[in-house]
């Protein structure tokens, strides 16, 4: 689950999207309806189609990949080692098409996606500083 505050993505509504997501991979159908309402309130009903759709359209992509044996890619794998750890992924059999990178491949990885991580901080922290004093 993202559990995120969608306010931060920079994303309108993104919290209640976040809710519609977090809901559906949960398959809480209660907690789905609850979300779909929330963005039918707050965004309109073509609103809670087209984010119905993008999440039906990932579910079919990824089930796509898992069926082909479409293994994830050098450079993804490279730069997403964090994530792929803290998320577990590597427990899903699917996981298995994709050779695990050797040692000194992932730590390239980890200081790659901090770097990332650290520029993108910055960039935000820079884009918000020239935006003060704007009306």
């Amino acid at each position: 689950m993202a559990n995120g505050d969608g306010a931060k993505t920079g994303v309108a509504h993104g919290h209640e999207l976040l809710a519609l997501a977090d809901a559906i991979v949960a398959r809480d159908r209660a907690a789905t309806e609850a979300a779909r309402d929330e963005i039918v309130r707050t965004m309109g009903a073509a609103a809670a189609v087209d984010a119905a759709c993008v999440v039906g359209n990932f579910e079919c992509m990824n089930r796509i990949a898992d069926a082909t044996g479409i293994a994830l890619d050098a450079a993804p794998a490279l730069v997403t080692t964090d994530i792929q750890q803290e998320m577990g992924l590597r427990r899903f059999a699917s996981a298995g098409r994709t050779r695990e990178l050797p040692g000194w491949q992932r730590g390239v990885g980890r200081a790659l996606s901090r770097l990332a991580h650290a520029g993108l901080t910055l960039r935000g922290r820079l884009r918000g500083l020239g935006s003060r004093g704007r009306s």
